[in-house]
């Protein structure tokens, strides 16, 4: 999962590829070890953007794509709360929400 800030059309692309690389090492020691392995990202923006390659991977571990839609919902909200949280902190000097 990577949520960049997304300033650029191509930004979550790039940051899917990123974490693609990252972690093709640990894929191929894994598969060395005889796990059928693949690796793939979840990327979406901090300001609600949703790259549409997610749903992809969501559905290929296995979740149905009518749940796909609620977790897309749930995922982009919280997002977006949690970039205005972080916004309210920095300009108000005050936390939105506590922990």
């Amino acid at each position: 999962m990577t949520v960049p800030f997304e300033n650029t059309r191509w930004r979550l692309l790039e940051e899917r590829q990123r974490k693609k690389e990252r972690y093709a090492a640990l894929a191929d020691h894994l598969a060395t070890r005889g796990y059928a392995m693949s690796v793939d990202a979840i990327a979406m923006g901090s300001l609600g953007a949703w790259d549409p390659e997610n749903d992809k991977v969501l559905q290929s571990l296995g979740i149905l794509k009518r749940y796909c839609e609620v977790m897309k919902r749930l995922m982009v909200s919280d997002s977006i709360r949690w970039s205005r949280d972080i916004n309210v902190e920095h300009i108000m000097v005050h936390r939105q929400y506590e922990d």
